[in-house]
């Protein structure tokens, strides 16, 4: 789960299960802050489909979620 604020901005990761790609669950938000956009953000090694599950999970909650 995560943590945003009203203008859609990740603010944190509040919680997970996962501890071996654990790197995945803080690295991605990082690149996705920094980059401002879900764009050019890299796969860890290793935690590539966890990677990929975030950065879909930001697009969808950016995009509104499920209307």
């Amino acid at each position: 789960m995560s943590k945003m604020d009203r203008t859609g901005s990740m603010l944190q990761v509040t919680k997970h299960k996962e501890k071996q790609f654990y790197a995945a669950i803080t690295d991605i938000p990082r690149q996705i802050i920094a980059n401002q956009s879900i764009e050019g953000v890299d796969a860890v090694t290793g935690a590539t489909v966890t990677s990929r599950a975030i950065v879909n999970a930001t697009a969808k909650a950016l995009a509104g979620g499920n209307r």
